[in-house]
């Protein structure tokens, strides 16, 4: 009974000391990519990730669609990254709102964690780069529709378009891309729907 009262008690005031010492900073052990962010301020946590959303929006992504190849780069693609997303993430981490999370904390808090990287995407401008670099293949869906000529109804049928299913390319880049590393991503057309397919 000694030793738990004593442990938890050492565990007490190391939590107390820790949360003093870095009261609106970022806790030791926390990083992302490349930068420990330990120590640091929400402002100084952002300023520290400008070169990382320089170096990531001018990445270059290769785009493989059949026998067709493109490198465009992320800001191409609509992507920015949001640095002050991501630094309120590193100052939050290990902050629960509760005794356990953040004791969970404290005895993780020499472990190495990383915070994702975590994107704008502009859809518009995402959609606007794949229509136009795959255009030949890109076609819209046609729904059923009745026409009506000399007393009789005349039934048109659906057809099938195809497009390139940017949800899975957001997918690939959000699990593949890191900072200065090729990344290869295989594109397929997937076949659309018409919203009105039957009479």
């Amino acid at each position: 009974m000694i030793v738990f009262l004593t442990v938890a008690n050492f565990l007490l005031w190391s939590w107390l000391g820790l949360e003093k010492a870095y009261a609106n900073r970022v806790y030791p052990g926390i990083r992302i990519e490349a930068h420990g962010l330990s120590g640091l301020t929400l402002e100084q946590t952002i300023d520290r990730l400008q070169p990382t959303n320089r170096a990531m929006v001018l990445q270059k992504i290769n785009l493989n669609l059949g026998d067709q190849h493109f490198t465009p780069t992320l800001a191409e693609l609509g992507y920015e990254v949001d640095t002050k997303a991501m630094a309120m993430a590193a100052l939050q981490l290990g902050r629960g709102e509760n005794l356990k999370d953040r004791l969970d904390s404290l005895l993780a808090y020499r472990q190495q964690r990383t915070i994702p990287l975590i994107y704008d995407i502009d859809q518009d401008k995402l959609r606007s780069y794949l229509f136009q670099a795959s255009s030949q293949g890109i076609k819209e869906p046609k729904n059923i529709t009745l026409d009506f000529k000399d007393n009789s109804i005349i039934v048109n049928p659906p057809e099938n378009g195809t497009a390139i299913d940017q949800v899975e390319l957001q997918e690939a880049i959000k699990e593949q891309v890191k900072i200065d590393e090729p990344v290869t991503i295989n594109l397929e057309y997937k076949s659309l729907e018409p919203t009105i397919n039957n009479e």
